[in-house]
């Protein structure tokens, strides 16, 4: 899965992709139309999560579960995600893992 960079790409997510709240994460995603490229992901972690070191640890923990599930993905996604607001303990993997299962029923 490669990594989402374009400032263009996470305008496309914010405007026109589809949104799935979950208990620790919130994951927008849009189908690519254009190529049938891999999967795009991006992260949006807002410095009120936490020192650095807990924003990182959450984009590894976020990787990690892509890593896990990106066989089931649809091809040509781009995918952007973020903590829940609120949340006051740092999500584990398994957890991660029981939101992001959420984007490959749709």
């Amino acid at each position: 899965m490669r990594r989402l960079q374009s400032k263009n790409a996470f305008t496309q997510l914010r405007k026109h992709g589809s949104r799935l709240v979950g208990r620790f994460v919130i994951v927008n995603f849009l189908k690519d139309f254009y190529t049938n490229s891999s999967s795009q992901l991006g992260f949006a972690v807002p410095k009120k999560f936490g020192k650095a070191h807990h924003r990182n640890r959450f984009k590894r923990l976020v990787r990690a579960a892509f890593h896990h599930v990106d066989s089931s993905l649809t091809q040509g996604q781009f995918i952007n995600v973020s903590p829940k607001r609120g949340i006051s303990i740092m999500p584990t993997l398994e957890q991660i893992l029981e939101d992001i299962s959420l984007l490959n029923v749709r």
